[in-house]
């Protein structure tokens, strides 16, 4: 096990950082008790023991330089422009339920005002035509009545019809219409029926 605690990367011709010069190196002490620290507290159970550690030991030295690397800067600007496309995706799509929803509230509102006005102008044609059937009864009542007071001698309004006055006869009359007597076949009188006061 070697005692180093870092490697430094070599760079190319291009100025590039070369990561090659860690293959085959050593684990440092760090790079081996992180290896035995993930194996007994992890639990992992790896196929290859050797390779395992391997990796281990590339995962600490280069923890860092993989942080700062183009790639995975790269990598994480994607991944936040796909969370945050995802979660523009998801607002617009809540948003169109939502609106969906209040559509459908809005439909239900108009078809239930639209069925309160129906209703009303139903009861209003149906006033109506009580009224106009109650206005037909009280003229036909009318009219009935007014041929009733005309056949008890009454006018329309109610009032009775005028009789003929009667007239007082004077004392003249009456003495000229009093009984007189007639003689009757069997020698009786009786008086005369045209002058009867009866």
């Amino acid at each position: 096990m070697s005692d180093e605690t870092t490697t430094v990367a070599e760079t190319d011709e291009n100025g590039e950082r070369d990561f090659t010069s860690y293959a085959g190196k050593e684990p440092t002490s760090l790079q081996a008790r992180m290896a035995d620290w993930l194996l007994d507290k992890v639990g992992v159970m790896p196929a290859d023991e050797e390779s395992f550690r391997d990796g281990v030991r590339l995962a600490v030295a280069l923890r860092m330089d993989f942080q700062r690397s183009a790639e995975n800067r790269e990598a994480t600007e994607r991944e936040k422009t796909e969370r945050q496309s995802s979660l523009t995706e998801r607002r617009e799509k809540w948003l169109a339920t939502k609106a969906e929803r209040e559509a459908k509230a809005k439909e239900r509102e108009e078809r239930k005002a639209l069925r309160e006005a129906t209703k009303e102008e139903r009861e209003k044609a149906k006033a109506e035509r009580a009224a106009k059937a109650e206005a037909r009864k009280a003229e036909q009542l009318a009219k009935a009545e007014a041929r009733l007071a005309k056949l008890r001698g009454e006018t329309a309004d109610g009032d009775a019809a005028e009789k003929p006055k009667r007239t007082r006869k004077s004392k003249a009359d009456k003495a000229a219409t009093e009984e007189t007597p007639v003689e009757t076949a069997d020698g009786g009188t009786t008086v005369a029926e045209d002058e009867a006061p009866w």
